[in-house]
């Protein structure tokens, strides 16, 4: 099996606009389409590619896991991801918001605190993750208008569909297709369209192409001589009984893309750096991936996890799993020109898993959504709290 030690590319990459079929997604002026193909590679590492409907963009980024889940921590975890492409979206807002206001964003510093959790045990069947409301804080120019970017964050978040996935309670859809075969879900809401292909043949064919920047993706080393916090292979204990945070924060470049930091609590010798950059559609230059491209690819990444997670959990025989994941936003309100709410729908992921002996591929699907931390965030209504200069409110 692949490994990303032996991948030729960067991490991260936009790639030749001919890789991918032109019907792949619907075409829509009033949606933001995504469609993410996920395949898992050696351990826990695992690869995307984002189509990115507006512009017909096509990212590839590579992720995986620290020691806790056996990882290599080679690229950013899943997480990471969801965190930098919040982190975007707000920025982007905020910056649409500053500009009415005839104010400077330039100077403004994002920090967003994600909080998670997993109780239960995978053998008896209640094991759970969970997602708390997210936090946000501002810290606006030096000598700046308090009330006026209290007023901006407020509505930045109301504008931003990456928001949209944790304030709007939204039941994700499913269909399973087990050794070539498609079967019908048990436990997770199925899917009544037509299963959609892995595209397991998309990816290695796939080739840097277009114009994009360098070192999108870098891990940044903050201790090496610091001993990991995580206990190797503890998160693939059966019984779990955790919480940790997932902090980030994102400032602006003197080239306008966002520069995003992300680190994981429980990992105290390495961060994650990520550049992203507004989509086209909506003014910027695409050249590192829109906020809604890290977003989705987060989402296809933690669900995949669990899915190899669970397995090794209960002992499930799983040979290779992949996933489709469809998803759809509306326009942002602020860097949109809606000035509207932003709104998501629910994801649709097509699972695909090979399978021996008497593994429940039903079983391995339900439990991974049931665990899946983001799965958890889209399924809840989590208002985004904010604060400014000791201010606080609920968005």
């Amino acid at each position: 099996m692949l490994s990303l030690e032996e991948n030729p590319h960067p991490l991260v990459f936009k790639a030749a606009e001919d890789g991918i079929p032109p019907d792949a997604l619907n075409p829509s002026e009033a949606r933001i389409n995504t469609r993410t193909r996920v395949r898992s590679l050696t351990g826990m590492q695992k690869e995307v590619i984002v189509e990115y409907g507006p512009t017909g963009t096509i990212w590839r980024m590579a992720s995986d896991e620290g020691a806790g889940l056996n990882g290599t921590d080679l690229a950013p975890f899943p997480l990471a991801f969801f965190n930098a492409g919040l982190l975007s979206s707000y920025m982007s807002e905020v910056q649409a918001l500053a500009i009415t206001k005839g104010l400077d964003a330039a100077g403004v510093h994002l920090s967003l605190k994600n909080s998670y959790a997993m109780h239960g045990s995978a053998t008896a069947g209640t094991i759970q993750g969970a997602s708390e409301p997210a936090e946000l804080h501002l810290s606006p120019p030096g000598g700046a208008d308090a009330a006026a970017w209290m007023e901006i964050l407020r509505h930045a978040v109301i504008a931003s569909p990456a928001d949209a996935v944790m304030r709007m309670p939204l039941t994700s859809r499913f269909s399973l297709t087990c050794n070539g075969e498609r079967i019908a879900t048990n436990e997770v809401p199925e899917c009544s369209d037509a299963a959609v292909g892995a595209g397991a043949d998309l990816f290695d064919p796939l080739a840097p192409g277009g114009t994009f920047a360098d070192n999108i993706i870098q891990k940044v080393v903050l201790d090496a001589s610091d001993a990991p916090s995580q206990v190797a292979g503890s998160g693939l204990n059966p019984d779990q009984k955790r919480s940790f945070l997932v902090n980030g924060t994102c400032a602006i470049t003197t080239d306008g893309l966002k520069d995003i930091r992300v680190r994981h609590a429980m990992r105290t010798a390495t961060a994650y750096h990520f550049l992203s950059d507004t989509s086209a559609r909506f003014g910027g230059n695409e050249i590192a991936p829109p906020g809604l491209a890290l977003l989705v690819a987060g989402i296809g990444f933690c669900y995949m996890t669990q899915l190899g997670r669970f397995a090794k959990m209960a002992k499930q025989d799983l040979k290779s799993y992949a996933i489709t994941q469809d998803m759809s936003f509306g326009a942002p309100g602020a860097s949109g020109g809606t000035d509207a709410q932003a709104t998501a729908d629910a994801a649709v992921t097509h699972v695909h898993l090979e399978m021996d002996g008497d593994a429940d591929p039903r079983l391995v699907t339900d439990m991974a959504a049931r665990m899946c931390f983001l799965h958890s965030a889209c399924a809840a209504s989590l208002k985004t709290k904010v604060h400014l200069s000791g201010a606080e409110a609920a968005a």
